[in-house]
């Protein structure tokens, strides 16, 4: 085992996106990308070598998780914000769950950026489209490590505003603006349930921090109402972002934007997201039962009748998309059987296959592989995801 990893590494795991968000925007503001002095190409390289050095300290963050056998490693917070009598700090959270969602967010986001090298390489919007990225990889960093539900809170919103930015990526086209604007607004219907939570939370306990809400939770300090509207408030965001019924209905159109875009959202992100919420309050979904079963429940429901349409669409990545929507679902029936059996559970990791659906969607779309799935199907016919990527595969084989 390594050495505990220290504080400063850590911090620097979220800024050093936000160090690239920094040089790109400088070097577009001073106009060295018009006179020739800064090629648009070096602002993936940039992006890429932040991730890349941020991806090895999360393999050293989950190296120091693991070897503190499951506890979290303490840091101090910082003081943030000072309203009347209440303190909010700002600091950084780092146990087993958060270290491993670490590891998936840099490492997907790695590889969407070396994809996006070749795919975006003739993109006026080069510069801005590694700008947002670096934002919004920042920004699901930042949600990861937060200590209190304020600071989480801060990021969650701004991974929304990301996803608007980067799903209206070609504002030019009037289906990207729609397929945005509905995103964002969706999204946000669920996170009013989030911001009503911390009210709620924080008017029973007067604690924000993440680990003194799960202290109260356990030690029943809170009734057992408020607890339920608690987490049934921090569900409806955690649905909004992972496209639960009935807030699905952004996602199919999500694929309007760059598909790298679509692989980031969907694997390391937005979708992800729903899930850690999920999953980082999971002492206080399991001492409300009404509360794990609403989430049993609409996972199962999305699970089954959202997958529905994935056939009959012959937009390749749209079809993918489709299908994509169970895997937290099924997910949310795991965090029940977890509640009830007393188990613990880690963050369930569908970053990879999630990747591989997106990025293969790129490639079939690419490669107009679909652009006989109609003719040789007949309108309407489904047609299975997993025949779907075989033939981005190997494009030679004709669907049957």
């Amino acid at each position: 085992m390594l050495a505990t990893i220290p504080e400063g590494f850590v911090w620097a795991i979220m800024v050093l996106p936000l160090g690239s968000l920094a040089v790109i925007s400088l070097v577009s503001f001073l106009g060295l990308t018009r006179d020739g002095s800064w090629s648009a190409r070096y602002s993936g390289y940039t992006t890429i070598a932040a991730i890349l050095v941020a991806f090895v300290l999360s393999l050293w963050a989950l190296d120091s998780a693991i070897d503190s056998d499951g506890a979290r490693v303490g840091f101090d917070g910082h003081k943030w914000v000072v309203v009347g009598g209440l303190d909010v700090h700002i600091g950084i959270t780092l146990d087993g769950l958060s270290a491993l969602m670490l590891v998936v967010v840099t490492s997907v986001s790695l590889l969407v950026q070396v994809y996006s090298q070749e795919y975006m390489r003739d993109d006026d919007g080069y510069n801005r489209y590694y700008a947002f990225m670096s934002l919004f990889t920042a920004s699901m960093l930042g949600l990861v490590l937060a200590s209190n539900i304020v600071q989480l809170f801060v990021f969650w919103e701004l991974v929304g505003l990301c996803s608007y930015l980067l799903i209206g990526f070609w504002f030019y086209k009037d289906s990207a603006r729609r397929a945005a604007t509905k995103a964002f607004l969706v999204t946000r219907l669920g996170d009013l349930g989030f911001l009503i939570a911390i009210l709620i939370i924080f008017s029973q306990t007067g604690k924000l921090g993440i680990g003194d809400i799960h202290e109260a939770a356990i030690a029943g300090a809170v009734g057992s109402t408020a607890l339920t509207l608690f987490a049934l408030g921090l569900f409806a965001g955690a649905a909004g972002k992972s496209a639960q019924f009935p807030l699905h209905v952004w996602l199919p159109d999500a694929m309007e934007g760059p598909t790298p875009v679509s692989a980031l959202i969907h694997a390391a992100t937005m979708v992800a997201a729903g899930v850690y919420l999920v999953a980082r309050f999971f002492p206080v979904f399991a001492e409300s039962e009404e509360a794990i079963t609403t989430v049993a429940a609409i996972g199962a429901i999305t699970a089954v009748f959202d997958d529905q349409p994935a056939g009959v669409h012959d937009d390749g990545p749209r079809r993918v998309r489709n299908c994509g929507r169970d895997l937290p679902s099924l997910h949310a029936c795991v965090f029940q059987g977890a509640a009830l059996s007393g188990g613990r559970i880690s963050e369930p990791r569908d970053g990879d296959v999630r990747y591989a659906q997106d990025g293969r969607a790129g490639e079939v779309h690419a490669g107009d592989v679909l652009d006989g799935v109609r003719s040789e199907h007949g309108a309407g016919r489904s047609v299975s995801p997993s025949r779907l990527l075989e033939q981005g595969r190997n494009p030679e084989r004709r669907l049957g």
